[in-house]
């Protein structure tokens, strides 16, 4: 089977009223955005290789109190990776 694919996927994510007692914080709020660029096709023997990149940007609206003021969440961050997939089954 060949295929040549292209594939876009957009998602985002928001999350709020979070509190942290001991400290007495409350409204941490949070938000992310990223996408995926995904290619899957066939290289010469190997079957449905995919090569995608993936970023995410995530904001945490509280970094001016600190990075742990609310620990469970992280630090503001990009992240930028770059994956090659390729399928157990066509080795």
């Amino acid at each position: 089977m060949d295929y040549d694919r292209w594939q876009l996927r957009i998602y985002s994510a928001y999350g709020w009223d979070a509190e942290y007692a001991p400290m007495q914080l409350k409204n941490g709020k949070e938000s992310a955005l990223g996408f995926d660029i995904t290619y899957t096709g066939d290289i010469g023997k190997i079957k449905a290789a995919q090569f995608q990149l993936h970023v995410v940007h995530y904001k945490n609206h509280q970094d001016e109190l600190g990075d742990w003021a609310f620990p469970n969440m992280f630090s503001s961050e990009n992240d930028v990776q770059f994956r090659v997939i390729i399928p157990l089954a066509s080795l």
